[in-house]
């Protein structure tokens, strides 16, 4: 069967897809609902989020940033002196939005999370109508990207879809609000670029036809989240130059790609030359793109039962090979495999959406195999009704699972918090703090911190280990070099603030370093401290 782009959706439809991307957004939110359930100790304080909490503070520390008035990104995990550029604008107007609004970043950060998952599930059911017009079959596709998984709560060591990922649309949404905005780019972006492909469309792109859809979600995704435009673009021009050569239409083609590549050239052009000019930026950037591509072996088995069923309708693919359809979806596929076990820097954000060409080829493969094969209805209706729970379970345990440690993880002593308050009126500073204090206090507070773990920090082995000196100090000399910026990767800073409470006694318990330092508050166990400035 080849793909013909049909994009027409009847409002029994939407309705049918409101109902069930409302379902799901209500079950992304739910762990946040059975929280207060768990966290029955009222001496600790929630701090912001429960899924991948690193990722969350580092989003939600950009969040802070807006609801402060900034519009500058500046990696407030780390130490470093930095002046602030234009990144992560998304963030930064959530931020914005708190603030005008009065709202709670936090708060508004998750109702955005659920937004964006609404707006992602509706993307891929157009995705679905842009290339079936058998409505069973829209359904079957939507229902397989929106929830499909692997063999993960079979097999939950190391497998892929047991660690939160940007693979699969469910769990892109327990994680932030880039994510399923992302993929819902990439199904839009998809279904234009299928039009574009059809054989029998000899249209040039304009802003009445899909040429408007590439130019406004290129610029979206090249601005929220760009890694993922690589394999989608590099994707686009291979067939379209295939297709420019064999059918004498290049330059109709290259009017095709232009309309989507150039609107985002300027953001990409800005970025490379940050990185290349800058190499605290560059470094700062590589550490946010570390994202951990998964084994081959934890992948297929991540892929699961939706790659099973996706097996014929990929080997029919594969002989076939229509450009508007199977060529595009196997060339992503391969493009996204391909650029993220090869290309360094960027590792797991290119197979973003990968879930969108599994589920095209096994809901091909329902309609062309498996459906046949079951002339009973009623016997499909049942074999549905089992396989969609399977292909989910995963997303239960990744979705439920960090409510069991959200005591240890994602809580802090109540009297932090108020010493958060406190540091945020100090003016800009950098504050000195336990690592495990440190994760969230740029969340509450807006401010830079020493050392927060290896995944935020820039040298942080060398940073935690001046840290741990400060605090197990016998000798003076040992408290001034974490003080003046002992492991900087680029210059020096200057600490201003240092916080002790649990987490830092725990480190040790020498006052030696906290002597000369001026007393500015305390609450309960928490003891709050300026550093005078040096000369």
């Amino acid at each position: 069967m080849q793909a013909r782009y049909t994009g027409q959706v009847t409002a029994a439809e939407w309705r049918w897809v409101t109902t069930g991307a409302t379902i799901l957004a209500l079950f992304i939110l739910l762990p946040m609902i059975l929280l207060p359930v768990r966290l029955t100790d009222p001496s600790r304080a929630f701090m912001g989020a429960l899924h991948a909490p690193d990722g969350a503070a580092q989003v939600l520390s950009i969040v802070r940033i807006g609801q402060d008035n900034g519009w500058l990104w500046r990696a407030l995990h780390t130490g470093e002196a930095q002046s602030g550029i234009f990144a992560d604008p998304l963030y930064i107007v959530v931020g914005q939005l708190a603030r005008i609004t009065g709202l709670d970043g936090i708060t508004l950060f998750h109702i955005a999370r659920a937004l964006a998952a609404l707006f992602m599930f509706h993307a891929l059911y157009v995705l679905g109508a842009a290339i079936w017009t058998r409505l069973t079959i829209r359904r079957v596709f939507w229902s397989i990207a929106s929830v499909g998984a692997g063999f993960g709560w079979l097999i939950p060591s190391g497998a892929a879809d047991t660690v939160g990922s940007g693979l699969y649309p469910f769990q892109a949404a327990l994680l932030n609000v880039h994510l399923p905005l992302a993929i819902a780019c990439l199904a839009f972006l998809s279904a234009a670029i299928l039009d574009a492909l059809a054989p029998d469309n000899t249209t040039k792109p304009s802003v009445i036809n899909s040429g408007l859809t590439l130019i406004v979600f290129s610029i979206v995704l090249a601005l929220i989240y760009p890694q993922a435009l690589g394999p989608v673009t590099v994707t686009f021009g291979a067939l379209l130059a295939v297709d420019g050569v064999r059918r004498s239409r290049l330059r109709r083609n290259a009017l095709w790609y232009l309309w989507m590549v150039t609107p985002a050239l300027p953001i990409l052009a800005y970025n490379l030359i940050l990185t290349t000019s800058y190499p605290l930026i560059s470094m700062l950037w590589e550490l946010r793109g570390r994202d951990t591509v998964p084994a081959v072996g934890p992948l297929l088995i991540g892929i699961g039962l939706p790659g099973l069923i996706a097996l014929p309708g990929m080997w029919r693919g594969l002989r076939r090979f229509e450009p508007d359809g199977s060529a595009y979806m196997l060339v992503w596929l391969a493009a996204m495999v391909v650029m993220a076990f090869t290309l360094p820097f960027v590792y797991g954000g290119f197979l973003t959406g990968l879930m969108i060409p599994v589920a095209y080829f096994a809901a091909r493969a329902t309609e062309d195999v498996w459906f046949p094969r079951l002339q009973n209805r009623r016997w499909r209706y049942r074999v549905v009704a089992v396989i969609l729970p399977l292909i989910a379970a995963s997303h239960a345990a990744v979705m439920l699972a960090p409510l069991e440690l959200a005591q240890r993880r994602v809580t802090l002593p109540a009297d932090y918090l108020r010493a958060f308050q406190l540091v945020r009126g100090t003016g800009r500073q950098v504050v000195l703090a336990a690592p495990q204090v440190s994760v969230w206090l740029p969340v509450w507070a807006g401010q830079q911190v020493v050392s927060a773990g290896p995944a935020l920090t820039l040298n942080a082995g060398r940073k935690a280990e001046a840290v741990a000196a400060f605090f197990t100090a016998d000798d003076p000399g040992d408290c001034q070099p974490v003080l003046r910026g002992a492991g900087s990767a680029a210059g020096r800073y200057q600490v201003g603030i240092v916080l002790v409470g649990p987490y830092e006694r725990a480190i040790g318990q020498s006052t030696v370093c906290l002597d000369p330092l001026a007393f500015l508050a305390k609450y309960g166990d928490v003891e709050v401290y300026r550093v005078p400035a040096t000369p």
